[in-house]
């Protein structure tokens, strides 16, 4: 069928939302990189930046490299302290 290769607008406004958030947590992420986080935070239930910000934790990134996954965690937890203090 031909509808099934076609993406909902909606979703694709998701996808496009968390990946803008992933490169701006991590502005040097490769192409490849982006759309794996991206289509993984997704799988995991993770499809808005708000939802991502409330509840992320690390366990749930165990799918990134170290590195991205340290930098993600510490912008989140610096952001949720932030919210915390106001």
């Amino acid at each position: 069928s031909t509808g099934s290769a076609l993406i909902s607008s909606s979703q694709t406004t998701e996808n496009t939302e968390v990946q803008e958030w992933l490169l701006s947590q991590l502005p040097h992420l490769q192409n490849e990189d982006a759309l794996t986080y991206t289509t993984k935070l997704q799988e995991l239930g993770f499809d808005s930046v708000a939802f991502i910000e409330e509840e992320l934790l690390d366990e749930d990134l165990q799918f990134m490299k170290i590195a991205h996954r340290r930098v993600v965690m510490r912008k989140i937890s610096k952001d949720r302290a932030e919210i915390e203090v106001k």
